[in-house]
């Protein structure tokens, strides 16, 4: 008695009939095409790694990778069953995600579109080796890596800081409901500020200050759960489609409970709704939102009756049915990938492109709380405001700022306006997106009743002199200006920024819950420019042959002017006397543009750590605390 085995190929390699994905052959393979990613991306990863470990919200974005590898084993049957063969025409997609990760480099950098860019090269990467039919099964685990991509803050700001004001209103309800029950008088709301009044003393207890003018927090990281959990679980495309659109809600539900949870807490023991206490808790909320989805999950398949069976096991290869193809195409990505990466570095190179601006400080060490408290025509208005605590100072990203009432000294009768001078300075940022009134004002309770205006800011250039010997191409049209006596380095002679003829601020009209109403204007100072706008400190601070960039941010605001024109007026008064003092604690850009600033020796490692850690918001050292308290 005999008996017939149905042998198949078994082979090692890619020549053979059959496609083994364990042979060392296939493997190395595998890892030589990633290789060759990398090699044309890995300025992209740095970056990523650097905007992911910056804030907890985008921290989800190392683990996408691995739920990417884990949606792909969880297709392994079906993948199997599917022949491989090479596609030539995933060449088109693979060379124009080469084309826009230029652009974006070269052209207009954008970090998130670079992301979008090395997702649509492993797109046709895929698709030129594997062909079409394998694309149909990896088309969505190739998708989701676009979650492992931290999208723009202003876009992400446009699009949750809605929910967060809807989540700050549902957690106002929710603690007016239960806070009695745990020892709180009353809940109030301003914005996305909550004040729990605790009964036993009184106290207020402020809620969401850090995040006042954030968006919802972790958003997008529900989403990608929601995704995953979408992809994995549900069958139907209805289903998968419900379970992401409820993402969001979930998100927003999640928040309520976890703001109404720092509520509570806070009762008890303050110290609990801040600092670590306050993630720690943000963190445990994550489970309670896991599980709600998997309800939301096992509901959908209930309304669906699941076929019965079970799938067979699947032992056979897939094939791959033209190995002749496969060679050639796969050298064709391989090369185009890596001359690509030798062709970028080249032109990064060629052009002088700086793909990351490092830190700088000002010349004098000096930091903006030291500005005089008087200059000519105004003076400090009530008592130094108290530091800000760890949360807010976290949200403003830094810790060289200045908050301070000036008033206007009159000689005769007359109306005094009183206005408030905020500046903050920002250097060693990864993704500049300054923290302006139209967010923050509103978070905190105001809205927009008016505005914007863009005007000019009449600042007296007759107090200051042209400096003659610089090259106007070069600096473009630079003033000189002299210190006061009153400043920490009287009599200095310093640059003022450039075309400041040309200097206007944006103002805008906000009405404040009790009824009252104020304006608020500002300008940013970068790179020894000016710009009256937010999205424009990118294009002047960030150009890419600029090997350092900074920026600061010089804001008045006022109730007792009542236009905006008189808000101009003001701050131009202001700014006569007081520019040349905000000037000696920025760079001079004139010496930087002339290489005289840094020198060499302040380009050390050291330095330029200590520089990062000061732009980062990391506290400053007893030396410079001693220099500015001097000043």
């Amino acid at each position: 008695m005999s008996t017939t085995t149905n042998i198949k190929p078994n082979a090692t390699d890619v020549d053979g009939r059959a496609f083994n994905w364990r042979s060392p052959t296939v493997i190395g393979l595998a890892l030589l095409a990633t290789a060759a990613v990398i090699a044309l991306y890995f300025r992209w990863f740095i970056l990523q790694n650097a905007l992911s470990a910056r804030s907890a919200d985008w921290s989800h974005t190392y683990l996408i990778p691995l739920i990417t590898g884990f949606i792909v084993w969880t297709r392994r049957e079906e993948i199997a069953k599917l022949s491989l063969t090479a596609f030539w025409p995933g060449l088109a997609p693979l060379m124009l995600g080469v084309v826009c990760y230029f652009f974006f480099i070269v052209g207009i950098p954008n970090h998130m579109m670079q992301g979008f860019s090395l997702v649509l090269t492993v797109f046709g990467l895929t698709l030129l080796l594997l062909g079409p039919r394998m694309m149909q099964a990896l088309f969505v685990p190739i998708g989701y890596l676009l979650f492992g991509i931290t999208v723009s803050e202003k876009i992400m700001l446009m699009v949750t800081f809605k929910l967060q004001i809807m989540a700050s209103q549902g957690s106002y309800v929710l603690l007016n409901i239960i806070g009695p029950l745990f020892g709180a008088e009353s809940t109030s709301i301003a914005g996305n500020t909550l004040t729990v009044l605790r009964a036993s003393d009184a106290a207020e207890l402020p809620l969401n200050v850090a995040e006042a003018c954030s968006g919802m927090r972790m958003l997008v990281g529900f989403f990608a759960l929601g995704v995953a959990v979408a992809i994995v679980s549900c069958k139907f495309w209805w289903q998968r489609v419900a379970l992401v659109l409820l993402a969001a809600p979930v998100a927003v539900l999640t928040n309520v409970l976890r703001v109404t949870t720092l509520g509570v807490a806070s009762l008890y023991n303050q110290e609990l709704a801040v600092g670590d206490a306050h993630m720690f808790i943000g963190v445990l909320w994550l489970i309670p939102g896991f599980l709600l989805f998997m309800g939301i999950t096992w509901a959908l398949n209930k309304m669906v009756e699941q076929p019965s069976g079970s799938k067979k096991a699947l032992t056979t290869p897939a094939v791959l049915t033209k190995p002749k193809r496969f060679v050639p195409a796969y050298a064709a990505g391989i090369v185009t990938l890596f001359i690509s990466a030798l062709a970028l570095g080249s032109v990064i190179s060629t052009l002088g492109i700086q793909m990351r601006k490092l830190p700088i400080e000002p010349a004098s060490g000096l930091r903006f709380h030291s500005l005089p408290a008087s200059v000519e025509g105004w003076t400090r208005y009530g008592p130094e405001r108290p530091p800000l605590s760890k949360e807010i100072l976290e949200t403003l990203g830094t810790q060289n700022y200045l908050s301070r009432n000036y008033v206007e000294v009159l000689d005769g009768e007359g109306k005094k306006n009183i206005v408030e001078l905020h500046c903050a300075y920002y250097t060693g940022s990864v993704d500049p997106v300054p923290h302006v009134p139209e967010r923050c004002f509103v978070g905190g309770g105001m809205s927009i009743v008016g505005g914007p205006w863009v005007l000019p800011v009449p600042v007296d250039l007759s107090r200051f002199a042209r400096d003659s010997g610089l090259d106007t191409e070069i600096h473009g049209n630079v003033m000189l200006a002299q210190t006061s006596i009153k400043s920490t380095h009287p009599n200095q002679r310093v640059h003022l920024p450039r075309d400041l003829g040309g200097l206007k601020m944006r103002i805008m009209e906000y009405g404040a819950p009790g009824g009252g109403r104020m304006f608020a204007g500002y300008f940013f100072i970068a790179n020894g420019g000016t710009v009256a706008n937010s999205e424009g400190v990118r294009l002047l601070a960030f150009k890419l042959d600029a090997t350092y960039a900074y920026y600061a941010k010089v804001q008045f605001s006022s109730s007792t002017v009542e236009t905006a024109e008189e808000l101009a007026e003001a701050a131009g008064s202001m700014l006569t006397p007081l520019l040349p003092e905000i000037m000696l604690r920025v760079p001079d850009w004139v010496d930087v543009l002339d290489g005289r600033y840094p020198a060499p020796e302040d380009q050390s490692e050291d330095k330029t750590d200590s520089s990062v850690a000061r732009g980062l918001g990391v506290e400053t050292t007893a030396g410079e605390r001693n220099q500015a308290e001097r000043g």
